[in-house]
């Protein structure tokens, strides 16, 4: 997953989708739980001011996942939120869990579908510009057997 942040400015958002399918060999459902490792920074750099949210849906082929949007009609209604929920965010720079697991079905192509909304608040100090941040997102994933 990329976002294309560059140019960001107090008040804009960027999104990025995710996702997670099973394949043709699969004969077992999955759980996912999703980790965010949070990253460096005081109130004067761009990591320290970044905020996300982040909602999952399944779908059962990709083709339907591929064709879903990640822009802010995701967060519209009543999604399903892994970070953040509502209007509440995330900042970028606490590591963090995802309270919840998702499931991924043992048909082959079953899709789980993040999208990712990232928040450069507009209260963020001119300092800010002309740094930057790198984060990262953890996927782990575990086999279910049947039943379980």
């Amino acid at each position: 997953m990329t976002f294309k942040a560059t140019g960001m400015y107090p008040g804009s958002t960027v999104y990025a989708p995710a996702y997670v399918r099973t394949t043709a060999d699969t004969t077992m459902k999955g759980q996912i739980q999703v980790a965010g490792n949070g990253v460096a920074g005081t109130s004067s750099t761009i990591a320290g001011n970044l905020e996300y949210r982040a909602v999952t849906k399944s779908f059962p082929s990709a083709a339907e996942a591929f064709a879903s949007a990640c822009d802010a009609s995701a967060f519209a209604g009543s999604p399903s939120f892994v970070f953040g929920g509502g209007a509440s965010k995330q900042p970028l720079r606490n590591s963090v869990t995802s309270a919840s697991k998702q499931t991924v079905s043992s048909t082959a192509g079953s899709v789980q579908a993040y999208c990712f909304e990232v928040v450069l608040p507009t209260a963020t100090p001119s300092a800010a510009q002309g740094t930057s941040a790198a984060h990262t997102w953890t996927f782990n994933g575990e086999s279910v057997p049947a039943g379980g």
